[in-house]
């Protein structure tokens, strides 16, 4: 107990030293740090000396302003309690995901026994951030998270779930990690409840961004499963237009059909528009443009002029326009969409980079046609393998195969 103690004074006398070294780096003094991170002089004294501990805030305010995060190691040393560090490490994760990775993990380590619904809480946490700030996940942490289910309560697992997989689907749809816990859990999570369909939905929207197509299938079942007697309109829409674009990728276009006709009855507003989309994109995979037209017009029609569910109707369009050598039509359809697409950018839609590329893809193929038999073609055709390069990135299979098809059969 004596040497613990003295092994802690002697941390909080390093601390002091610390924050003293980085205010004479910067030349100040104990006033003027003292006004910056909105503390009094007395403060700053008693902290540099060592005599006390510094609240949340502070250490987050010194740190922050010397851009020195490495004083926030030497603090977790310190601090035992656990929501003090929970919310510092929610405050810096954005700015120094390494102390507050480091702060969870310390976090983690006294509480793992007392409490594993926080736990688990912190866990999830600590693989959001992951991708937050980096982009990637840790395999390391996803295994825990597995190990954990059942220590903790399945609702609270569950809404953790949810959290994970919309953080998946805004950095850029990178469902590894939603995919992975998953994978491991989802048959021991009860089939009786709206929240287990969300499960159940959002890991078939996963694998099917991830281009896993046939597994994909097998979740889009069990959403239809339920007793959807007990769920809202909405989620019944919901499971059977899904299911319906996955039979669209694995190009089961009869069954795509029927799903999305079904739908169309319990759709309104937004749901409508998506409807008529869906089943316009069906009719054009299938060769008939000219039912196609027909949602995809009356679609036109229901919408908005700068709505973005224009750029996908019209992407399609244009390339049906190119195919039935339309070629002037398709570059006044591609014009809108780029402008649209501009738009789209900057609100971060969900869209936009599936559709992106195949307004690339269009603008790619139409030149191509131009340059047919002039010098330019190689220069073309070598455009148009970067575009099927980039079809790797996005989950429109079918799109890639009909570009890939239409353009071998053009330079035959």
């Amino acid at each position: 107990m004596l040497t613990h103690r003295i092994t802690w004074e002697k941390e909080r006398k390093r601390l002091g030293l610390q924050i003293r070294h980085l205010r004479r780096s910067q030349k100040l003094t104990q006033d003027e740090l003292g006004a910056i991170i909105r503390t009094s002089r007395q403060t700053i004294n008693t902290l540099e000396k060592g005599l006390t501990l510094p609240k949340v805030e502070t250490i987050e305010d010194i740190a922050v302003h010397f851009d020195n995060y490495g004083i926030i190691m030497t603090y977790i040393k310190l601090q035992d309690d656990v929501k003090s560090l929970f919310y510092l490490a929610e405050r810096i994760y954005n700015k120094s995901l390494l102390a507050a990775q480091a702060i969870l993990k310390k976090a983690i380590k006294i509480n793992r026994l007392s409490d594993m619904k926080e736990t688990v809480t912190w866990l999830f946490q600590s693989i959001i951030w992951d991708l937050e700030v980096t982009g990637r996940t840790n395999n390391r942490k996803v295994k825990y998270v597995i190990d954990a289910f059942g220590a903790s309560d399945t609702e609270t697992f569950i809404d953790l779930l949810d959290r994970l997989y919309n953080t998946c689907f805004e950095q850029g749809k990178k469902f590894e990690a939603f995919i992975k816990i998953c994978e491991a859990i989802i048959e021991k999570i009860p089939v009786d409840n709206d929240k287990s369909y969300n499960v159940w939905y959002n890991y078939s929207k996963a694998l099917y961004y991830q281009k896993k197509f046939a597994q994909a299938l097998i979740a889009a079942h069990k959403c239809l499963e339920f007793d959807h007697e007990n769920l809202n309109l909405a989620r019944r829409y919901q499971a059977i237009s899904g299911y319906g674009l996955i039979c669209l990728q694995l190009r089961e276009f009869e069954e795509a059909l029927k799903a999305f006709k079904w739908s169309l009855h319990m759709a309104e507003g937004e749901e409508l528009h998506l409807g008529l989309l869906n089943l316009g994109r069906t009719y054009f995979m299938m060769g008939d443009y000219e039912e196609a037209n027909i949602y995809w017009n009356t679609l036109l029609k229901k919408i908005p002029d700068d709505h973005f569910l224009r750029i996908n109707a019209l992407n399609d369009m244009a390339m049906v326009d190119i195919i039935e050598d339309r070629d002037e039509k398709a570059a006044e359809r591609i014009e809108i969409a780029k402008s649209l697409l501009e738009k789209a950018k900057v609100t971060n839609w969900h869209m936009y980079k599936a559709e992106k590329i195949l307004c690339e893809r269009n603008e790619a193929v139409l030149y191509l046609k131009k340059v047919l038999f002039e010098p330019e073609r190689d220069k073309a055709i070598k455009q148009i393998k970067k575009v099927l390069s980039n079809f790797q990135e996005i989950h429109l299979r079918d799109d890639y195969e009909l570009t890939k098809n239409y353009v071998f059969n053009l330079i035959l």
